[in-house]
């Protein structure tokens, strides 16, 4: 258990910096730090609901400090355009909320099947007994 939590924090921090580096690099104009658009999609299906919050909360930070800082305006090498600068971070947010929603539902269903079926097995194993007797 201990190798396998070495191995996703190991994974967390590869994705991050991979994706940090997305964002400081911007080739090929600016497209690749769209690819952070996918962290929120696929956090949540590769790590639990919690770990995947913390690596989108630092996505998002991450993306607010490079393009909304003088700081990290500094260290980026594309010239992003002021309006993409001002309005990817919100997009990222939009995509961050629809992934969670996704989530709570999909667990809200999940839950919903597991106790119809439990009930049914119930009813199964009722019957069962009614036709051994």
């Amino acid at each position: 258990m201990l190798s396998f939590n070495i191995m996703v924090c190991m994974f967390f921090g590869v994705t991050a910096g991979m994706l940090i580096f997305f964002v400081i690099m911007g080739e090929p104009d600016g497209f690749a730090l769209l690819w952070i658009l996918m962290v929120p999609a696929f956090s949540v299906l590769f790590f639990d609901f919690k770990k995947a919050v913390w690596l989108d909360l630092l996505m998002l930070f991450s993306i607010c400090f490079f393009l909304w800082t003088p700081w990290g305006n500094s260290v980026l090498r594309y010239d992003y355009s002021r309006v993409f600068r001002m309005r990817f971070p919100f997009l990222y947010v939009a995509f961050f909320a629809t992934s969670l929603a996704f989530h709570i539902i999909l667990t809200i269903k999940f839950d919903t099947l597991i106790a119809a079926k439990s009930k049914v097995l119930k009813d199964m194993y009722k019957l069962s007994y009614i036709d051994s007797i």
